[in-house]
């Protein structure tokens, strides 16, 4: 199934709403879940505009089903269309998530937007969406790989075309496809050069190899 976007949508993931334990977990520079929720709306809403729209990749809230009700308050302050793809503890069933807010909720989603690559010129690009970057053997090699679940273990694995889109890493702002494109474009420009800088090795010769 794929989903196609002319206008630049955004996406996210890890948000870990409600939930104490990943300041501690994941060093988060807050001093309490209150705060840290509060903050991730206010960036959320400076990023993306009520027209607009966002995909969660996994991992919105911990919440149990007795206080679901927590879910809909949520995305009722948060800006634009939201897409849900299912992380590991988004443990109940999609159509709960879709009668709380979310347009449509998926285990995984194939996505083409129009990248601006100059003033005149764009270029569609192929993502997939899945939570766990364990999935990267089975994503065609022409798609780009849009995942969560690992916080702040990693950024972007260029050699795989893999970006973690989880807030840890994206300073708690969601990111335009456009700018996590970029970035990724980036890191693959600046492995090269670093490899371009690396010397060639030298043969070594022992010393009973050396003649005259």
């Amino acid at each position: 199934m794929y989903f196609e976007y002319p206008n630049m949508p955004f996406v996210t993931s890890d948000t870990h709403y409600f939930h104490k334990n990943i300041i501690k977990y994941c060093d988060r520079p807050f001093r309490s879940e209150a705060e840290m929720r509060h903050t991730l709306i206010e960036r959320y809403n400076s990023v993306v505009p009520k027209d607009g729209t966002c995909f969660f990749i996994g991992d919105l809230a911990m919440v149990g089903t007795s206080q679901f009700e927590k879910i809909t308050a949520l995305l009722n302050k948060l800006n634009g269309t939201k897409h849900l793809i299912l992380g590991n503890h988004d443990e109940c069933k999609p159509m709960r998530y879709v009668n709380c807010g979310f347009t449509s909720v998926h285990t995984s989603l194939v996505v083409r937007v129009e990248m601006k690559l100059g003033d005149l010129e764009e270029e569609v690009r192929k993502f997939v969406l899945c939570h766990d970057p364990a999935v990267w053997d089975c994503v065609p090699r022409d798609h780009i790989l849009l995942c969560g679940h690992v916080h702040n273990l990693f950024k972007i694995l260029p050699d795989k075309e893999t970006i973690n889109v989880g807030v840890d890493v994206w300073g708690f702002y969601p990111q335009s496809f456009q700018n996590v494109w970029l970035t990724l474009e980036d890191w693959k420009r600046d492995s090269r050069e670093r490899f371009k800088m690396i010397p060639l090795r030298e043969e070594v010769i022992r010393p009973d190899q050396e003649t005259g």
